[in-house]
């Protein structure tokens, strides 16, 4: 250290120094750390947003067996009832009537 510059002035310069380093540092440090929670943030997102559509999914799909149970369910009793339809047919057949012409709407 040079003669010419008294102690405590080099001591500040380097303590100066030091805490100019120190804050540059810190405020990368800070920076890395807001990109990391903005990232943590991101995937804690999509995470949620795959959790949401996973249970709209699994929501779908119960419907969806649901409905196909109610389908299978009414082509049973249309059926039931198609059969009992003919059944009546044939017993007024046999007593020596004819059957009424049925709606246009019905499909027997």
């Amino acid at each position: 250290m040079p003669e010419w510059l008294p102690p405590t002035i080099a001591v500040a310069v380097i303590t100066l120094i030091g805490t100019l380093v120190g804050v540059a540092m810190t405020r990368q440090t800070a920076k890395e750390t807001n990109e990391i929670n903005e990232s943590d943030r991101l995937i804690q997102n999509l995470a949620a947003e795959v959790e949401r559509q996973d249970a709209r999914l699994d929501k779908l799909d119960r419907t969806v067996q649901e409905q196909g149970e109610q389908i299978r369910h009414l082509q049973v009793q249309e059926w039931s009832l198609k059969r009992y339809i003919a059944t009546l047919i044939d017993r007024i057949r046999a007593l020596g009537s004819e059957p009424p012409e049925p709606p246009p709407s019905v499909n027997l």
